[in-house]
């Protein structure tokens, strides 16, 4: 390797770097400032009839596990430097792979073999500390 193309890939190494560690960039597609350091989620209401009765504390806990894992920000009771908080729209199951059930009587029945549940969340962000990043009813749906 050539020195010029040496001293390039030690630049190109150095800059990401940089921007890594000075919360400029992420990897992970996600920016935070550095003087953010909590978070906290308000309670989530639940606006579906299926579903167990304690869905939206059940959402709201797993959300503040995923991101006591996948960041360093630290969950206060409230007033946190960034805040969530949100409603549950829609709970449902879809059958994704239809079976027949023969029962004793020799009838038919269709069945679902596999189902699919889907929840669409609608979600609030707020972020005192940089308003432009902040969303309002936004929606996010996950099967």
């Amino acid at each position: 390797m050539t020195w010029t193309k040496r001293s390039q890939w030690i630049m190109y190494l150095g800059v990401a770097f940089c921007l890594h560690s000075c919360a400029i960039y992420s990897f992970s597609g996600g920016s935070l400032s550095a003087d953010v350091k909590t978070f906290s989620i308000a309670d989530f209401q639940s606006n579906v009839a299926l579903g167990p009765p304690d869905l939206a504390e059940q959402f709201a806990e797993a959300l503040g596990k995923e991101l006591l894992q996948r960041t360093a920000l630290s969950q206060v009771e409230n007033k946190g430097d960034i805040q969530f908080e949100g409603t549950i729209i829609q709970f449902e199951y879809k059958p994704i792979a239809p079976t027949a059930i023969t029962k004793a009587d020799t009838k038919k029945e269709d069945q679902a073999s596999r189902t699919r549940l889907t929840i669409t969340v609608q979600l609030n962000y707020i972020n005192p500390k940089d308003p432009e990043t902040a969303f309002s009813k936004k929606k996010f749906s996950q099967y």
